[in-house]
């Protein structure tokens, strides 16, 4: 008779972090909360439960911390209540003492678009990420694209919209077609919206063969 493989498993201790999001009316469920790690990839998530509570587990190192909306209702929360990512508390998790994380929100604007391949097919892009960069450059939102479209939460404000393939087939472009933050069109938005559609174009960089040996 067959046997089956014996599958172990070896577990290391983390740090906990826990907390509660609430906005100016209670708690709030159904948020996420990503740990980031010193790289920026987001290394777990969390979603809050009816009483707005969160709990999340990371190994050993240092972490910014990030709630964001779904729904798309509120402006995405950073730890230490920063107004943007690279600014965000960094947390050290040393794998014995549990801490404590509270995030407040904001009701903000959605901002909707597209992402469109710029070549004559005018194709729909999806996996593409969206960044909402404050006029220093500062991530302020993120989102990614499904067949074209994306969705952003945003206090009223000005931004810049900065668009990239983690696949690295399209150039990185920011909104109007630009390639710098400098040179970037700015977008303005109301309590109401945007007055104009966001349409990304994004062109797909030139591949290169390897010369012969």
């Amino acid at each position: 008779a067959q046997t089956s493989p014996s599958i172990d498993f070896s577990l290391i201790r983390g740090t906990r972090f826990a907390g509660t999001i609430t906005d100016q009316s209670g708690a709030v469920s159904g948020i996420s909360v990503a740990a980031y790690d010193d790289a920026g990839n987001v290394i777990t998530t969390a979603m809050t439960d009816a009483a707005g509570n969160y709990g999340l587990v990371v190994p050993q190192g240092n972490y910014r911390f990030a709630a964001f909306d779904n729904s798309w209702r509120y402006v995405t929360a950073y730890g230490g209540g920063a107004a943007n990512f690279e600014a965000a508390t960094v947390y050290r998790a040393d794998g014995n003492s549990p801490q404590h994380l509270d995030f407040t929100l904001t009701r903000g604007v959605r901002v909707s678009g597209s992402v469109i391949d710029s070549s004559s097919t005018f194709s729909p892009l999806s996996g593409i990420q969206i960044g909402a960069l404050d006029l220093t450059g500062n991530r302020v939102a993120t989102a990614m694209s499904k067949d074209s479209a994306f969705d952003l939460v945003l206090a009223p404000g000005t931004y810049k919209l900065l668009a990239t393939d983690p696949l690295q087939r399209y150039y990185a472009t920011f909104y109007n077609s630009a390639y710098t933050l400098a040179a970037a069109t700015p977008i303005v938005v109301q309590s109401n919206g945007v007055s104009t559609p966001i349409n990304l174009l994004l062109v797909r960089q030139a591949r290169h063969r390897a010369a012969p040996h």
